[in-house]
């Protein structure tokens, strides 16, 4: 049980990881969008 909770959890960090590396992606875009007008 415990290890199934482990292993959840780990999937749940590596998803937020690619969350917040695709939002922090989308800003920079979006800074050298704003950059170029």
């Amino acid at each position: 049980m415990r290890y199934l909770q482990h292993h959840k959890w780990k999937r749940l960090n590596k998803i937020a990881g690619s969350l917040t590396l695709c939002m922090a992606m989308l800003d920079k875009w979006k800074g050298n969008s704003v950059a170029y007008i």
